[in-house]
């Protein structure tokens, strides 16, 4: 039987690196700002990002399980919930004002 200790046992990082959260949250900023812009469409910019979100999610648990079977790496939850973050701010991208101040030079050039 499990002791009184063992879910914090099993949450508690063996490996936890700050600049390597940081890593995650910054690779995955590009990839939900694409995810959103290819999700677009009639039912509005938030169910775009939640639908963008929710791919970059699966998509980031796929490559952490994978993580397993790579000697030198180590899978946590702290990566996914970075890179999950990382997603969702990658979809604030297309978001007023920030959505306006990229497309708008973008516009006039063309």
């Amino acid at each position: 039987m499990p002791g009184p200790d063992a879910l914090s046992t099993f949450l508690r990082p063996k490996v936890l690196l700050e600049f390597d959260l940081a890593l995650n949250v910054v690779f995955y900023l590009p990839l939900g700002a694409i995810a959103c812009l290819i999700l677009q469409g009639p039912a509005g910019p938030w169910a775009a990002r939640a639908k963008a979100v929710g791919w970059c999610a699966v998509f980031s648990v796929a490559m952490e399980a994978l993580q397993l079977f790579v000697t030198h790496r180590v899978a946590t939850i702290y990566d996914f919930l970075a890179n999950t973050v990382g997603a969702l701010a990658g979809t604030l991208v297309f978001a007023e004002p920030l959505h306006a101040l990229v497309t708008h030079p973008l516009a006039k050039v063309r």
